[in-house]
């Protein structure tokens, strides 16, 4: 009996642990779980937000059609008239729902853009220009040859990453659970 009884313990205890960890994973990337939030609540680029919906009449009587369209199996990728590329939800109730807004492109640099962040980072700046406006709570992290770092709201669940190249040449702002 004394033996079942441990084993039953032991079992809860690695029960319980691979719960957690499993709510560990949840709201965004793992490289986001040791950087203190930083407040993203009104970032905004070019006055469009996360979860603003492509198909509403407000945004095509303001944008207009797309320029282009990437193939993307996730997500429809759109290139607009003010240089900004979003991303968004393919079907279902939330169809068009913007759950990335993108400045700059590291895979076409010549894709130029005067749009900036709220707090004014444009592609150019620097590195040093990122930290001294959103603070020293970041995360680094690289991809496609590119040195990232990046800011995280918690709270709002929004991720903010600049993509350098020497200077900033891609800006994403993200809903924290964007694939």
């Amino acid at each position: 009996m004394k033996k079942k009884m441990i084993f039953v313990f032991i079992f809860l205890i690695a029960f319980g642990l691979i719960i957690n960890s499993y709510r560990f994973f949840e709201d965004g990337p793992f490289y986001t779980k040791f950087v203190k939030s930083t407040d993203l609540s009104n970032e905004i680029f070019d006055k469009v937000e996360l979860h603003d919906n492509i198909n509403t009449s407000a945004y095509t009587k303001r944008f207009g059609k797309p320029l282009e369209k990437a193939d993307n199996e996730f997500y429809d990728y759109y290139l607009w008239k003010n240089g900004l590329e979003t991303a968004s939800i393919i079907s279902g109730k939330n169809k068009g729902e913007i759950v990335r807004l993108v400045i700059g492109n590291i895979n076409n640099m010549s894709r130029h853009s005067e749009l900036e962040t709220i707090k004014g980072i444009k592609l150019g700046n620097s590195k040093e220009d990122i930290i001294s406006l959103y603070g020293p709570n970041y995360f680094e992290r690289v991809e496609q040859g590119c040195n990232i770092i990046g800011y995280v709201d918690k709270k709002n669940k929004i991720i903010i990453e600049f993509w350098l190249a020497d200077k900033v040449v891609e800006i994403l702002l993200d809903d924290i659970n964007m694939d």
